[in-house]
């Protein structure tokens, strides 16, 4: 989901029903529901983000939106720019994270809520990095250095298409791990089976205490930026534009 085809048109959508309603004399206009927007990818994410961080949090701002969390793939990169550009909103909260990626594919965001629960995703990261010069540049941490550095963070773990045993079993253990700061990354896929699908994926999180919390999985900030998005896939990928078929992103 990208920010103005479904954060930014859904909101403007809901503010012009409203404007349009004739309402009683004296009932004041209904408030959209406010939302923060806690998945939001940059170009510091390579190959993945189409977007400065310093546009998502100016796009954010004209939406009107609560909030957004930065946070891009294993690195803090792009959340100094961000802060830059927050500084400048005041009725916008900011939220420096990182989304950890293992080495199998489990992606969980962290957003870390003091000095030493940033002091241990920073390890975290220092320390893969060392390994990556080794491995050309790979990933080189696993679950549990997720785990051994959850204290502290508030985490939005990513389901998969397909929720396995594996997943269940890893974000089990962290609910464990860290009560209360754990919640399941809840987005529309715009595919036939997305009630059976999200429905899913809230029962397990109500089952083992790690809510669903509604996200859009945003790498660029407005429209004019899905062909470069496109394009970066490609790249990624392999593939030509031709040939990417539903690799590329579906909004």
């Amino acid at each position: 989901m990208r920010y103005e085809r479904e954060a930014g048109s859904g909101y403007a959508a809901m503010s012009g029903r409203v404007k349009d309603q004739a309402l009683p004399a004296g009932l004041p206009a209904p408030v959209p529901p406010a939302y923060a927007e806690l998945a939001v990818t940059t170009n510091f994410s390579f190959l993945r983000g189409a977007s400065f961080p310093q546009d998502m949090v100016r796009q954010a701002q004209r939406l009107g939106l609560a909030g957004i969390g930065i946070a891009d793939r294993n690195s803090f990169a792009g959340v100094v720019r961000a802060l830059r550009e927050a500084r400048k909103h005041s009725s916008l909260r900011y939220l420096p994270g990182v989304r950890l990626v293992t080495m199998d594919g489990f992606e969980v965001i962290a957003y870390p809520t003091d000095r030493e629960a940033y002091g241990r995703l920073c390890r975290l990261l220092s320390d893969n990095n060392k390994r990556m010069v080794r491995a050309k540049g790979e990933c080189q941490f696993g679950f549990e250095a997720i785990l051994a550095a959850c204290e502290g963070q508030r985490l939005i773990v990513l389901p998969p298409d397909t929720p396995d045993p594996l997943f269940v079993e890893r974000v089990t253990k962290l609910a464990e791990a860290a009560p209360g700061s754990v919640y399941l990354a809840g987005r529309h896929r715009l595919k036939g089976d997305e009630p059976r699908r999200l429905g899913l994926i809230a029962e397990l999180g109500e089952r083992i205490g790690a809510p669903m919390v509604a996200v859009n999985d945003v790498l660029y900030h407005a429209p004019a930026q899905r062909p470069l998005a496109d394009i970066l896939t490609c790249i990624r990928e392999k593939c030509t534009l031709a040939e990417a078929g539903l690799r590329l992103e579906i909004n």
